[in-house]
């Protein structure tokens, strides 16, 4: 006999400050048979519009929540009866019957994928079918942009899906792309696209967003921030940046910086008074999108070469204008980078984004008359500002942060 079992998939939490987010409409009906990483509905909230995706085989057998109703984070969406252990599980799904199966899922959920070596897959895989590969629908359309088809990719993770990890190595084995087009002299400024005029749809998250950027900045307030000011000489540097932006090699900076500073790789813990170190390094990016500011985030950016670092800003900063995000593009960054340098700011302060303990300002990178030598010279510099927060670092941490990254900066 096959023992079946009913399971609740729940509203995962899409982002660290996330509380509600609204079912915009479901993607299957009671009856229908799923497998794992099969959508079942799309989801909105203020940052991301992203498919639910289905974490194991079964049947759909009964659909709790109706098309646009707003639920909190945790509530049960639907349940769906599986048979066996099932696939692989993202953090999506809790059983709403027994202890016994709510441990499975704390189980599972400890299981999830690392970015270290995992198992070997070949005990899940065996039950898997040629024709779809077990992978998030995160790595499905990472693995579309990147031309990547699963069937080629040797997958890592604990029950035999394919991690972002995997589609890297399978990105690295490929041959490089074409060298890029040739970027713009140092002293022209190149000025960001206009604002894309709003869709009718957009209204609604255009509010969220705002709603979102408010609890944010409020926040921020109360905390007590200072800025400090440093110009960097980029001349030297803008002739060798082979076409990458300058966003992403101040992003790169800022990262190696993060690391030799760790004592502002960390956060304030309200509630023990205390400051907590970050084990890990990832820089968030502010862009512009047609609904408002939202950020997303790059790991490591400093490990990665130029040229690759490039690609994936500019295709996370395209997912963040597309409305389209993955949970992965919204994880909690170590500190944030936001370039007006574009739009012809020269120098501006920027808001602590909680509860990040830093944020990095970048206005326009420009030829400006220097003092060199006893001699006034044309140089390609860029004003930096650090905001910091003070319970977490003093003035002079704050210093030798920015000695740091300007350094970096210039001999990157």
């Amino acid at each position: 006999m096959t023992d079946t079992t009913t399971r609740a998939v729940r509203l995962p939490a899409l982002t660290t400050e996330l509380e509600t987010a609204e079912l915009l409409t479901w993607l299957v009906a009671e009856g229908d048979s799923v497998r794992e990483g099969d959508p079942l509905a799309e989801v909105t909230t203020d940052k991301v519009e992203m498919e639910l995706p289905s974490p194991y085989d079964g049947e759909v057998a009964e659909l709790l929540v109706e098309a646009g109703a707003v639920v909190p984070v945790g509530a049960d969406l639907l349940l769906i009866a599986t048979t066996g252990s099932g696939g692989f599980d993202l953090g999506l799904d809790a059983s709403p019957d027994t202890s016994a199966e709510a441990g499975e899922a704390e189980e599972a959920a400890a299981d999830a994928p690392a970015p270290t070596t995992a198992p070997s897959p070949t005990a899940d895989l065996a039950g898997a079918t040629s024709e779809r590969v077990p992978a998030p629908p995160a790595v499905r359309r990472q693995a579309d942009e990147l031309g990547i088809d699963l069937q080629d990719v040797t997958p890592t993770g604990s029950r035999g899906q394919v991690t972002p990890e995997d589609l890297e190595q399978a990105a690295e084995r490929r041959p490089r792309a074409a060298t890029p087009a040739p970027a713009p002299p140092p002293g022209d400024v190149a000025r960001p696209p206009a604002r894309p005029t709003p869709r009718g749809g957009d209204d609604r998250r255009r509010a969220m967003v705002r709603a979102a950027t408010a609890r944010s900045t409020t926040r921020s307030q109360q905390i007590p921030q200072f800025t400090l000011f440093r110009t960097a000489d980029l001349t030297g540097r803008a002739t060798r940046r082979d076409g990458v932006s300058w966003t992403t090699l101040i992003a790169q900076a800022l990262a190696a910086t993060l690391w030799r500073h760790p004592e502002l790789n960390a956060v304030w813990d309200e509630e023990h008074n205390e400051i907590v170190q970050r084990d890990t390094v990832r820089i968030g990016l502010a862009v512009d999108t047609p609904t408002g500011l939202v950020v997303t985030t790059l790991d490591d950016p400093d490990r990665l070469h130029g040229q690759e670092a490039d690609a994936r800003l500019r295709a996370a900063a395209a997912r963040a204008r597309d409305g389209k995000l993955t949970p992965e593009d919204l994880r909690p960054a170590s500190a944030t980078l936001s370039n007006l340098g574009g739009f012809g700011v020269e120098r501006f302060s920027a808001l602590l984004l909680p509860p990040q303990a830093s944020i990095l300002s970048v206005g326009t990178v420009s030829p400006r008359p220097v003092a060199r030598y006893d001699a006034i010279a044309i140089r390609t510099c860029v004003e930096l500002g650090l905001t910091i927060d003070h319970r977490v670092a003093d003035g002079a941490d704050g210093a030798r942060f920015l000695e740091t990254l300007v350094e970096t900066l210039e001999q990157r």
